[in-house]
């Protein structure tokens, strides 16, 4: 079991962090012989999957308030699951779902939506297009890029 890793973060982190801050993470172990996946989240936006075989898409959904928020929280450990040969997960901030234009945010549906048009790209290819996507979606005004976007594609090759 991986997840008693993320258990010993947020104590040490609780006393760093500003009252009004805090940090999240999505933690995730593949073992490279096995492809046995597991995953615990700690506040982080939901991870997608994306099934090599279908190409459909699934949600990672699992509980798990921000590091820091309280003392001697739990995080719950998904997993294993078997990777298959073209799984791929893709792993993004807040950033990426709340870019602005005008009133409107970018939203988890059109990440979704852009994960499925460039799903069949290399893991390259997707993360360009997703993140190229999104930024071009927003334009060029600074009330878009509020937060950070950070993206991160995992897949199975061989």
């Amino acid at each position: 079991r991986h997840g008693p890793q993320l258990l010993t973060y947020p104590d040490s982190l609780g006393g760093d962090i500003a009252p009004d801050m805090f940090m999240s993470m999505f933690l995730c172990v593949l073992g490279t012989n096995t492809r046995d996946f597991c995953y615990a989240n700690a506040g982080q936006t939901r991870p997608v999957l994306l099934h090599g075989a279908t190409f459909e898409t699934e949600d990672y959904r699992v509980p798990g308030i921000a590091l820091g928020v309280e003392a001697e929280t739990d995080y719950e450990e998904r997993g294993p699951f078997r990777f298959e040969h073209g799984d791929t997960v893709v792993m993004f901030s807040d950033g990426l779902t709340e870019l602005r234009r005008g009133d409107e945010q970018y939203g988890r549906a059109r990440v979704i939506e852009s994960i499925r048009r460039h799903g069949r790209l290399p893991a390259e290819g997707l993360l360009d297009g997703l993140v190229g996507e999104a930024l071009e979606w927003a334009g060029d005004n600074g009330d878009a890029h509020a937060d950070d976007v950070t993206v991160a594609v995992l897949r199975a090759d061989a």
